[in-house]
This record gives structure tokens, C-alpha cells and sequence, in this order.
């Protein structure tokens, strides 16, 4: 077994000994050469296909694009009286102060309230003067006028808060349902 055995190599028939075709064949013979050169060719290809793909990336992640402006908040919807009445306002002060109202308390001329014909007791309205368009909310807490023609009478500071200056004033009476106050149980 310590010698080589000569073998036939190849369609010519020449007897070559092994060791003699290991020493003639090149220094790296058995090693993978033949699919090491098939990868060089691929090996660039790749690495610039990874080249561009980083690059790419790279531009993309340093451009600015600015989102979208956020969509503008729908407008209120304006709420509607659910009573409305024009006609002249008057007020009534210090001949009434402290005499009891409809409501069943003590009239205080220095209070935002007023006193209505029709519109239930405890009621919150909205009165606006409409030669100067200052508004004011009272309380429904007395019944009257009981003259021709008027709508409502004001307490002395309701009439103060809207600049009723000669004791009278074309107003317009609004009941909104967001102005009522929330009975507690």
C-alpha cells in the first residue's frame, strides 16, 4: 500500500503515476475554483444592485414631503329658537323691589329677570335690544306686562345691561333650549 499504482487517465491511454498528476496538476486543483469564478462574475452585480438599493433608500428617508393639512373642523350648526317674539320691552325697579313675584320669591330689581305673559315660570330668554344689538339672558320669574303692546318687563339691571334708555325698546324675545338649566335629582 505505500505506492502509488500507475493509472490510466484519459481516452489516449497515457499511464500516469498519481503523485506525478498531483504535482503537475495546479496548486489549488481541488479546490472549488471553477464555482468560485462562476460567483466573481455575480459578486459585482450584486454588490451594486445593494449599492443602488441603499441609495435609494437613502434619498427616500432624507426628502421632506409635508402631510397633508388636517381637514377643517366642521362649522357649529347654528342653533334655532324654539320661541321667538318681537314687540317693546319696558322695566320695572324700585316701586317692585322686594314684593313677591309669580315665581313666589321676592323681586330683586339688582337680579337678570323679567316677567312674561305666557312663557312657563323658571324659563331662561334671551332679549336683544334691536337698536343697539346688546344682548342679555333673564329668568322668567314673574308674569306680566299687563300693558297693551309690550312683550316683557325687565328688572332695573336687565334693562341697565341692554342701554334701555327712555323706560322702553323694540326687542326681540328668544328661547334657546341650550340656555335651560338642567333639573337636579
Amino acid at each position: 500500500m505505500g505506492q502509488l499504482r500507475p493509472a490510466r487517465l484519459g481516452p489516449a491511454g497515457l499511464e500516469v503515476s498519481l503523485s506525478a498528476a498531483h504535482r503537475a496538476a495546479p496548486e489549488r486543483f481541488f479546490c472549488r475554483r471553477r464555482h468560485r469564478t462562476a460567483l466573481e462574475g455575480v459578486a459585482p452585480v450584486m454588490l451594486a444592485r445593494v449599492t443602488i438599493l441603499l441609495l435609494a433608500l437613502g434619498v427616500a428617508a432624507c426628502s421632506t414631503t409635508r402631510p397633508p393639512p388636517p381637514e377643517p373642523a366642521p362649522a357649529p350648526i347654528a342653533e334655532r329658537p324654539s320661541f321667538t317674539q318681537t314687540g317693546i320691552a319696558s322695566w320695572y325697579g324700585r316701586a317692585h323691589h322686594g314684593k313677591t313675584t309669580a315665581e313666589g320669591e321676592p323681586f330683586d330689581m339688582n337680579k337678570l329677570t323679567a316677567a312674561h305673559r305666557t312663557l312657563p315660570l323658571d324659563t331662561t330668554v334671551r332679549v336683544t335690544n334691536l337698536e343697539n344689538h346688546k344682548t342679555v339672558k333673564v329668568r322668567i320669574n314673574d308674569r306680566g306686562p299687563y300693558v297693551a303692546g309690550r312683550v316683557i318687563d325687565l328688572s332695573a339691571r336687565a334693562a341697565k345691561e341692554l342701554a334701555i334708555a327712555d323706560g322702553i325698546a323694540r326687542v326681540r324675545v328668544e328661547v334657546f333650549t341650550s340656555d335651560q338649566q338642567v333639573a337636579e335629582n
